[in-house]
């Protein structure tokens, strides 16, 4: 809703994107929790099963969004939509 508000307020001088780049590999809190684990089971076994992310493919389908320049202002894309 606040990328909404924000593409709304100043339609006139920017366009806003809010993209949600997935589950990303190798980051620190993915390392983490695969070392750690969590204290809820639940949660542990989304995360054991979670397909993640290489950070140059999510870069790379950002970069695309932003090229085919398709996207409303104020949207927000995640990685694993339909586009």
């Amino acid at each position: 809703m606040l990328h909404e508000v924000i593409a709304m307020e100043h339609k006139e001088h920017l366009r806003v994107l809010n993209y949600q780049p997935g589950p990303l590999e190798g980051t620190d809190m993915s390392r983490k929790i695969a070392h750690d684990g969590m204290s809820d089971s639940e949660s542990q076994k989304n995360f054991d099963a979670m397909k993640y992310i290489s950070v140059n493919d999510s870069a790379r389908m950002l970069v695309k969004i932003l090229q085919e320049d398709s996207y409303k202002s104020g949207a927000s894309i995640d990685y694993f939509d339909n586009l």
